[in-house]
């Protein structure tokens, strides 16, 4: 370890020190493992702290230099600079073109044309030269002036100060690890620091919440069944064993895989609670991170007056053409009642629509304590540090947030965009995101969502955040209170709606003095008036064409008999043998007429998936189990009417008749399997004759 800092101390890139975290990330998964099996928690908590992220701790700690004006009196500086910022010029423009070009090429037309495809692959690899040529460049400029991206070395956080830590912020923390065994946490309070091994935390647990991620971004899947599985395994692995104290508020730091996961959907098997229900929550990249971000907060000057209240940035970006469907209807709605709840003070200024581009918000960025962005978020695991904000004109990426944004007086920052709270992960656990370069520019607290996220609740949600922060609550209260506004709605019950926005750093402090003297109106009035569509701020949306209709029904009967054999014991359980009985029957029977269609056959295999749905949503149990509570079932049918009628009057081209052979497959052998494992559990002894009470 003494060696490690030794050689961090000769070595001031902070590409470097990431390269170097990654490269000691199992040294020191091994010393953690060691000092643990010798009964030295202190040590094993250091180690631990030491080797989460160390690079973006040195990074959050280091003093940034200010790009606008570093090169006034440097004139070569100052001309690498004006070269980077035209190569950006040019990098902006042709995303933009492209991203028009896609949303243009969308709906119920004909296909792209062979000239307008080569176009196209010929400006993605034309955007390609330009990123190259634009890292070429940052690495000449950065190799020219290393003063430009060094770091210091921050003090390391030892168990005592992390005790302090614990004790002047009012909380206990909680300090994930993957050690050279297994997973384990560092439960820290003002009184000590205790080890706690996390036996269940796994690859199979692990893998089963990523499933769970993707498969509530479809909406098919947010069921009754995906509010349980896996959330009460989740639970019973990375909450129940740390014994948490519920009187205090609650800071998680992840670690590895954890960081993308959405811990705050835990759920509590006795109590039916979600982790966020039970504590006031918050999370941080790492407890080393979190001690940066605090003493930081102390070194800021303070308001001029007491009485001053925090200017508020919004930028609101809705995208190029209303009529697009990936255009967000609300964000700059939203932007407004956000305002509207700081107007009393004068000091709110727009960025919407043409107005908001990335210069501008990195010009006004640095005078306001609150900021708020509205837009489509782009997460980009390839080459993390061009995840970006989409804006007018351009993206402000990760690598201009960290390198331009200065945001030393931020109180709060809320990204209201898809993905801008999930990290691109590496070895050193040295992850970083469009929430953690925020930190890195200053900011001691930041909100970030872990999935794409939809454009109606997020209105809904940010607005009630606003106007609780405004009255001078702590943004980790305002956004429990505004995801139980969002759950008050029965459509938006399921975790997908209200959980994937989290809140790191500071954020058990108010960002704002108190407001009002009344209490704010709903912002749910707002929402029975919203513009509903099936757009998220990722920019994804549906199409109308009717392959994809025929598809999505393809998509949906997969998933269905996938849950149906995840599910196989609890139905047995709540519907009784005989019932299970019908139902494989009625599933055996469509496998075998499956079998018997031509392979090319799309009507037909759109009729047996119809008669699977239908058996599903007929069946109580199947019904309350496996769809969304707000699925209107008669539109359902009625859309799939339409879609085999289509599909029987349709042309079938050879690629097309390949993918329904292999859709037919696919079905096929997911009945078949679903028959075989009902068939297992009811020829077991103990198989349960009639249904069970609910729990």
């Amino acid at each position: 370890h003494r060696a490690i800092q030794q050689m961090a101390s000769f070595t001031q890139s902070d590409a470097e020190r990431r390269q170097m975290s990654a490269e000691n990330a199992t040294l020191y998964a091994q010393l953690v493992f060691c000092c643990l099996h010798n009964g030295q928690s202190e040590a094993a908590f250091e180690y631990a702290v030491a080797a989460k992220g160390r690079a973006f701790v040195d990074l959050l700690h280091t003093a940034r230099f200010d790009l606008a004006t570093v090169g006034a009196d440097q004139p070569e500086l100052a001309t690498m600079i004006k070269q980077r910022d035209a190569l950006r010029t040019q990098i902006d423009a042709l995303l933009t073109q492209l991203g028009r070009d896609s949303e243009s090429s969308r709906g119920d037309g004909p296909p792209t044309l062979a000239a307008e495809s080569t176009q196209r692959t010929a400006a993605q690899q034309q955007l390609q030269q330009l990123y190259a040529a634009y890292e070429d460049h940052w690495q000449a400029m950065t190799g020219r002036y290393p003063a430009l991206t060094a770091t210091e070395r921050a003090p390391d956080l030892n168990a005592a100060a992390a005790q302090q830590l614990a004790h002047t912020l009012g909380a206990t923390l909680v300090e994930y690890f993957q050690h050279d065994q297994g997973w384990c946490a560092f439960v820290v309070t003002a009184q000590g620091v205790r080890h706690v091994p996390l036996p269940a935390v796994n690859e199979d647990l692990l893998l089963a919440m990523i499933e769970w991620i993707i498969r509530v971004e479809n909406h098919n899947a947010r069921n009754e069944r995906s509010k349980t599985d896996p959330l009460y395994d989740w639970y019973d692995a990375v909450i129940a064993p740390l014994e948490l104290p519920r009187d205090r508020p609650l800071i998680l730091a992840p670690f590895g895989a954890l960081h993308i996961l959405p811990l705050n959907v835990a759920r509590n098997r006795e109590s039916n609670a979600y982790l966020v229900d039970e504590y006031q929550l918050a999370f941080a990249p790492g407890l080393g991170a979190l001690s940066v971000i605090w003493q930081q907060a102390q070194q800021t000057p303070a308001r001029a007056t007491p009485a001053e209240q925090p200017a508020l940035l919004t930028v609101a970006y809705p995208g190029h053409n209303p009529q697009d469907k990936s255009y967000l209807h609300q964000v700059i709605p939203e932007a407004s009642a956000i305002a509207a709840a700081f107007t009393h003070t004068g000091r709110c200024t727009p960025l919407h629509a043409a107005a908001a581009t990335p210069t501008a918000v990195l010009t006004q960025a640095r005078q306001h304590q609150l900021l708020h962005i509205g837009c489509h978020g782009l997460f980009n695991p390839e080459k993390p540090d061009e995840s970006g904000l989409v804006l007018h004109d351009g993206r402000l990426t990760i690598q201009r947030i960290i390198s331009e944004m200065h945001l030393a007086h931020a109180d709060l920052v809320t990204l209201a965009a898809c993905l801008s709270g999930r990290p691109a992960l590496n070895r050193g656990d040295e992850a970083m995101s469009l929430a953690q370069s925020m930190l890195t520019a200053g900011a001691r607290v930041v909100t970030g969502s872990l999935w794409s996220v939809d454009d109606t609740t997020t209105s809904v949600l940010f607005t009630d955040f606003y106007q609780q922060v405004a009255s001078g609550t702590a943004p980790a209260i305002a956004l429990a209170q505004a995801t139980r506004t969002i759950r008050q709605q029965p459509q938006w019950q399921h975790p997908f709606y209200w959980a994937a926005f989290q809140v790191s750093g500071l954020a058990h402090q108010p960002s704002a003095r108190p407001t009002r003297t009344t209490p704010p109106a709903s912002s749910l009035a707002t929402a029975e008036q919203a513009h509903l569509q099936a757009i998220s701020r990722g920019g994804k949306s549906m199409s109308n064409d009717a392959q994809q209709h025929a598809d999505d029904l393809f998509e949906i009967a997969i998933l269905r008999l996938d849950e149906l054999y995840d599910d196989a014991s609890v139905l047995l359980r709540k519907a009784g043998a005989a019932q299970l009985t019908q139902i494989m029957e009625r599933v055996n029977q469509l496998a075998q007429d499956t079998a018997a269609l031509a392979d090319d056959d799309e009507t037909g295999l759109l009729d047996v998936v119809n008669q699977l749905l239908n058996l599903i949503e007929e069946d109580a149990t199947l019904r309350e189990r496996l769809i969304p509570a707000d699925t209107d079932i008669a539109a359902a049918r009625a859309q799939r009417t339409v879609t085999q009628h289509v599909a029987a009057q349709s042309q079938k081209e050879q690629k097309r008749a390949a993918h329904i052979a292999e859709c037919k497959q696919t079905i096929h052998n997911d009945m078949r399997r679903v028959c075989t494992e009902f068939r297992r559990l009811l020829q077991q002894p103990t198989a349960p004759t009639a249904p069970s009470k609910r729990p």
